[in-house]
């Protein structure tokens, strides 16, 4: 699996979205039903839909977040031997969690200080952190030089 990533935006479209979570001050991560394999929310954006309403909606369909915070962060493309896809991906922080529904595929979720081991995209589910980390360095300058 081959993955890109790009500056916020400069995507023309965007089939999925993926959104790293924070509750409690830990890393939050769902598993689907009959899975073993802890995944970061993610999802298809509906026809006509933004990617920041796509989210928003999968992060309550898939975490059960009734209160929270999110901002887009970057661009994604992934590709593989028969596919290829391409994405915006979101920071969340959730400050209040409701039940997970049953009409949606996710079973649980778990909280982490760092990465699960039993993760089900390893190397893709790591280098969307690094570049979270990346983002947010550059956030903490921007600010800095802004004072």
């Amino acid at each position: 699996m081959k993955i890109s990533i790009f500056d916020l935006h400069q995507l023309k479209t965007y089939k999925n979205v993926v959104i790293l979570v924070k509750y409690n001050d830990r890393w939050l991560f769902v598993q689907r039903k009959g899975s073993t394999e802890w995944e970061i929310p993610f999802g298809e954006i509906e026809q006509h839909e933004k990617p920041i309403d796509a989210a928003k909606r999968h992060l309550r369909e898939k975490t059960g977040a009734l209160n929270f915070s999110i901002k887009p962060v970057f661009d994604f493309w992934t590709a593989d031997d028969s596919s290829q896809d391409n994405g915006m991906a979101f920071y969340a922080e959730i400050s209040e969690l409701g039940k997970l529904s049953n009409d949606y595929k996710a079973e649980k979720t778990g909280q982490f200080k760092s990465m699960p081991a039993c993760l089900k995209y390893p190397e893709i589910t790591a280098l969307l952190f690094d570049e979270l980390i990346k983002y947010n360095s550059k956030e903490k300058l921007k600010k800095q030089y802004a004072e």
